[in-house]
């Protein structure tokens, strides 16, 4: 009797090496089209840095308003107090004694003296 050789496969066929590499080729062309695309990450991320530096700009103008309003509005004769880091304005100066005289006046005006219980700054 003569003996039959049985051959066994033990490696990877020429096609499946071909199919995996054409699928691989396919996933890096998606990422690289999605990293630099028009719509991509990469761009995205420049919008984004450059929307962040107008939206600083802006806010540093708006704060810069806000300051300048307050610095304007209610001048401090003690002015800035660099050990509390803060404004320090007389209540006596400002706008509380612009509610005081109007206040004085709107009386003198009506006729009216105070008829509540309590004293306040606002209500006397």
């Amino acid at each position: 009797m003569e003996k039959y050789k049985v051959k066994t496969n033990k490696g990877i066929t020429l096609i499946a090496l071909v199919v995996t590499v054409i699928v691989l080729l396919m996933l890096s062309g998606i990422t690289i089209s999605m990293l630099t695309g028009d719509n991509g990450i990469i761009t995205k991320a420049k919008e984004a840095k450059e929307k962040t530096k107008q939206a600083e700009q802006e806010e540093a103008y708006a704060l810069e308003s806000v300051l300048n309003s307050i610095n304007s509005s209610a001048p401090s004769t003690d002015g800035y107090n660099e050990s509390k880091n803060v404004n320090s304005p007389k209540i006596t100066q400002g706008a509380f004694s612009l509610i005081k005289k109007e206040r004085e006046q709107w009386r003198r005006k009506t006729g009216k003296t105070n008829s509540r219980s309590h004293s306040c700054l606002f209500c006397g």
